[in-house]
């Protein structure tokens, strides 16, 4: 091998390694977000949830989809061609005969409106939906930060009572080394260690059970690896609102709420445009016949309608709106209540903490 050969290889190498090595590096950030991190907090470990669940993801997609809707739901039909011959006409004296035609479809004037709005509070719902998995997330990151807490401190709790119960064991044998003690002292403080011990492997699994929730949030391994906990978190402050306000306050933000308020809204959406179906749609259609022997009847302009006579079926589409309306305010009502119990089970929580 030559050397110009040589330093081609090299470089190569050194090429491919360029355009693989950042590759690389970014996958392994992106499977540790908390790299160089010495011990884990929540603000870190809410953000990363939110920037790797898939759930959020999905819901978002699901928003971009809603949106969507909104162009096809207001659309006009796509327009029609037709052209029909007369075979028979092929051979005749009269020469080849043909019907050209093109319709457009024209809905009753406020259909097309009441579909897009329909169509946007159904986006909204969704939007809204994604901020509900948003909270529901940062809920869930918060709460197993705080077991993460709890089970680290339990951890150290119990290694200091370990080392406690060893010392009292020391100190007991040696007083029934020396006739001032009891027998049963030294085995009591046996028996009190190894329910210590067997405490602690029972903290060290739960430890282990929650690190491999909060791996689940962050859509990595349930075995990887996390920052230890803080030795000592602050505790939130008691809010200072009264109950009703911070009912009013949570009526007002809590994303399933507004989730069910856009459904209501599409639902008297559909109620207006199944009142609407009575009316009929237009379709206003340009022929050209060429089997009419004077030019002046060969292109006509025409509407057709048509005729809507079956009222039972648009009397059920008005009926089956009506209850989707009622459904939707009731799980409306149903939210709102539940949302106000939740505040103040909340209120009581803090104040038996």
């Amino acid at each position: 091998m030559t050397i110009q050969s040589s330093l081609a290889w090299a470089s190569f190498f050194i090429g491919l390694y360029s355009a693989v090595a950042p590759a690389a590096a970014q996958a392994s950030a992106s499977d540790a977000p908390f790299s160089g991190a010495s011990e884990l907090t929540r603000s870190a470990l809410i953000t990363a949830v939110l920037q790797r669940h898939p759930a959020l993801e999905a819901a978002r997609q699901r928003w971009r989809a809603a949106v969507a809707q909104r162009p096809q739901a207001v659309a006009l039909a796509d327009p029609t061609l037709s052209l029909s011959a007369a075979p028979a006409a092929l051979a005749s004296e009269w020469g080849f005969g043909q019907v050209v035609r093109l319709a457009q479809q024209l809905p009753w004037p406020g259909k097309r409106a009441l579909r897009g709005a329909r169509a946007e509070a159904t986006a909204a719902a969704r939007k809204a939906d994604l901020g509900r998995v948003e909270h529901q997330l940062r809920e869930q990151a918060s709460l197993r930060f705080d077991d993460l807490y709890v089970a680290a401190r339990a951890l150290t709790i119990n290694a200091a009572h370990q080392a406690l119960v060893e010392r009292q064991r020391a100190a007991a044998q040696a007083r029934y080394s020396a006739g001032k003690g009891a027998q049963f002292e030294p085995l009591q403080a046996d028996v009190i260690a190894a329910t210590l011990r067997r405490d602690r492997w029972s903290l060290i699994a739960e430890k282990r059970m929650i690190e491999a929730q909060i791996n689940g949030l962050l859509h990595r391994p349930p075995a990887a690896a996390l920052p230890p906990p803080p030795a000592s978190i602050n505790p939130a402050k008691a809010p200072a609102d009264t109950l009703a306000d911070l009912v009013r306050r949570a009526k007002s933000d809590r994303p399933e709420l507004h989730v069910a308020a856009a459904r209501l809204r599409g639902a008297r959406h559909g109620v207006a445009l199944a009142a609407r179906q009575d009316q009929p749609d237009f379709t206003i259609a340009g022929t050209y016949n060429a089997m009419w022997p004077q030019p002046v009847h060969q292109v006509m302009i025409g509407v057709s309608l048509n005729l809507p006579l079956r009222r039972d079926r648009r009397r059920g589409a008005r009926a089956e709106a009506a209850a989707r309306r009622d459904a939707a305010q009731a799980q409306l009502d149903a939210i709102a209540d539940t949302v106000a119990v939740a505040v103040r089970r909340s209120l009581l929580k803090l104040e038996e903490a």
